[in-house]
């Protein structure tokens, strides 16, 4: 079977922001893009009426006008308000992924409604962690933006360090995105098939595909997971599944 992938460019040293599209028509109703800034940069990501944004800081660092302007150093989620211009600056530089989801009527009027939930900044180091039956005790997985957040989408992460593996598991309701963080590599198994997928790597899980991750001994497994899920109602896959540890 044939992986669907792509790498992402490096944090630039100058010049000006660029932007490019990623794995582009693989998700129904979403768009991926990557937005590097060079230090000193800005980017203004124009509102779009019924469209929602959705940041992850990859790298570098990065200030945004409905984050207060506080600078962000670190990995992180930021979803802005809805509806509004996206003003993002950045001092040394910053390498940032950008889901822009297409919602319903319904749903864009209910996130308007409930404003005081937004903007949502979630810090990477700090999301809430979580087990589930594919995952083995060693493995760290974490909530990054969890169910409930914003209409048919959530957003965790994996991390181990090998010998390790996730099993095999399928879940045709959702359709879903790797990101490999730059210090990672994995192999990911799709209906038995291994592939090797290096950091830095933006690959799509074809969609109902039997598929597991696997690292071998002293190596780093590091990767975001994205859902799009089809129905709402569906979500409670994640909430019975993804068991969230205390602490």
């Amino acid at each position: 079977m044939n992986l669907s992938y792509t790498t992402l460019n490096s944090l630039p040293c100058g010049g000006q922001p660029a932007t490019r599209n990623l794995l582009e028509g693989e998700i129904q109703g979403a768009m991926v893009r990557h937005h590097t800034l060079p230090p000193a940069g800005e980017r203004v990501l124009a509102e779009r009426q019924g469209r929602l944004s959705i940041l992850f800081l990859l790298e570098g660092d990065l200030s945004c006008q409905q984050a207060d302007q506080e600078q962000i150093t670190e990995r992180a989620a930021l979803v802005p308000m809805p509806g509004t211009d996206i003003c993002l600056a950045s001092l040394d530089g910053a390498s940032l992924l950008e889901i822009v989801l297409e919602l319903t009527p319904q749903e864009w009027k209910a996130l308007q409604q409930d404003a005081n939930s937004f903007p949502y900044l979630q810090r990477y180091c700090t999301s809430a962690r979580y087990r589930d039956a594919s995952k083995s005790e060693k493995t760290t997985s974490r909530k990054v933006i969890p169910p409930g957040v914003v209409p048919r989408f959530c957003m965790g992460s994996v991390e181990a360090i090998g010998p390790d593996r996730v099993a095999p598991h399928a879940h045709p309701i959702l359709d879903q995105l790797f990101l490999v963080f730059s210090e990672s590599q994995i192999t990911l198994e799709i209906n038995g098939e291994p592939h090797t997928v290096p950091g830095n790597s933006l690959v799509h899980i074809p969609l109902g595909s039997e598929h597991g991750v696997a690292v071998e001994a002293g190596q780093h497994l590091h990767y975001l997971w994205l859902d799009f899920f089809f129905n709402q109602n569906d979500m409670v896959f994640i909430t019975q599944s993804h068991q969230e540890l205390d602490g």
